[in-house]
């Protein structure tokens, strides 16, 4: 939730979230791509999609759901 609140208001804030959530041992789970990616918008900053597919990509796991989210994330921004 906190990520969520903070991405619609500050959406440079969710990187210093996120990286204070690594620095105290809690990488990013499905959850956290998921709220990443569906901030992802046609006017989204380059630098924004790039840097949520990155944590999208450390992550070990990923379902349909994480993996469908970031095929619509690409879509909206015309990365296919």
């Amino acid at each position: 939730e906190l990520i969520g609140a903070t991405i619609r208001t500050n959406h440079d804030g969710v990187w210093a979230l996120v990286n204070e959530m690594r620095s105290c041992g809690v990488p990013p789970n499905q959850v956290t791509c998921t709220i990443l990616l569906k901030s992802i918008q046609p006017n989204s900053r380059s630098s924004d999609v790039e840097r949520t597919l990155a944590v999208v990509d450390a992550l070990e796991d990923m379902d349909e759901v994480l993996l469908s989210s970031a095929y619509e994330a690409c879509i909206r921004v015309g990365r296919f």
